[in-house]
């Protein structure tokens, strides 16, 4: 076996050097962007709980959530707990597709996923007639809508 000179030491330091670079760098790739759907999911929750209390504020008022529930999806309500339930399983509804977005970006775990999930379509299923949610459908993303009308089906 022949003795490596100075010189074939020094590339096979130089090489090995590269490659701890290339790993950090990975390292480095791979820290911002879980860092940016961190940031994203921090943004997206924040963006719900300013909607959700400016809807809070609204439908106190049963008049304005019979308003509202005819302007915004064309459904005609005599009570104004019934107006007020609507928007409470609206919530569930926007709930369900925070869950179902930061679960398609790993940002939680498969089991509690479908716990959570198993949950949201039974409520909806449950308390949710079939017209109410064909008039809020259009307001939620395509993945979510099959999720929902799955549990309406198994119904």
């Amino acid at each position: 076996m022949k003795k490596l000179s100075l010189k074939e030491w020094a590339a096979v330091a130089e090489i090995v050097g590269t490659a701890g670079v290339i790993v950090s760098l990975l390292f480095v790739a791979n820290s911002i962007n879980r860092n940016t759907e961190l940031v994203q999911s921090a943004h997206s929750t924040l963006m719900y709980e300013l909607s959700s209390t400016a809807v809070d504020e609204q439908i106190e008022d049963g008049d304005y959530a019979i308003f509202s529930a005819k302007r915004s999806y064309g459904l005609e309500f005599q009570d104004k707990n019934e107006a007020k339930t609507l928007y409470s399983l609206t919530r569930y509804l926007t709930h369900w597709e925070l869950l179902v977005v930061r679960h398609e970006d790993g940002l939680v775990d498969d089991d509690v996923y479908l716990e959570w999930s198993d949950y949201y379509g039974y409520m909806i299923v449950r308390d949710m007639n079939i017209e109410w949610w064909h008039a809020v459908k259009a307001e939620y993303s395509q993945s979510l809508a099959e999720k929902v009308d799955a549990a309406y089906a198994e119904k």
